[in-house]
């Protein structure tokens, strides 16, 4: 079986290699004091850090988009991405249960809590993307509630697998 930092290493390679523009890794420790929606033990009890990654979207599809000229265009990119960046979490998630790490590949932008006064009406999501991948300790800038500093959400699509690799940088 591999060890922490190894896994680590794997996953930032397979990713980056599957096309992700950004991987990083966050640790109970890094989260503390987030919201709930950083819960790492929300998906997975014992989860100790999860692996963060964006896809970008198809650049040339954004702004006929934005300028509705055509929005079926970036509509089909987003849903085909992020199928995609859920079947990667899924695939190394998958990996490091084989290996008998208990591991968890969350869908991408899709899945909300059930335990919110209006349960998925809350549109409250099950770990967010988006705060797992601010870097720690540093000034973030919020628009529209996403985070700008390291990643472009508008651009990219964001998902992540759970299990016990340590570190907290975003490569």
């Amino acid at each position: 079986m591999e060890d922490a930092e190894s896994r680590s290493h794997l996953a930032v390679d397979f990713l980056k290699t599957q096309g992700a523009s950004v991987v990083g890794i966050s640790t109970r420790e890094t989260l503390a004091g987030g919201p709930p929606s950083t819960h790492l033990e929300y998906v997975l009890p014992d989860a100790q850090s999860a692996v963060t990654f964006a896809v970008p979207f198809d650049q040339e599809k954004i702004e006929p988009y934005l300028s509705k000229q055509d929005h079926g265009g970036h509509q089909d990119d987003n849903t085909r991405t992020s199928v995609f960046v859920t079947g990667l979490a899924v695939s190394l998630a998958s990996y490091w249960q084989q290996q008998g790490i208990p591991s968890f590949g969350c869908m991408s932008n899709a899945q909300y809590r059930a335990d919110t006064p209006h349960g998925m009406f809350d549109f409250m999501p099950d770990i967010s993307h988006r705060y797992l991948a601010m870097p720690p300790n540093r000034k973030i800038n919020f628009t529209c509630g996403n985070c700008q500093l390291i990643c472009h959400p508008d651009r990219d699509v964001f998902a992540f697998a759970q299990c016990s690799p340590s570190g907290s940088e975003m490569t």
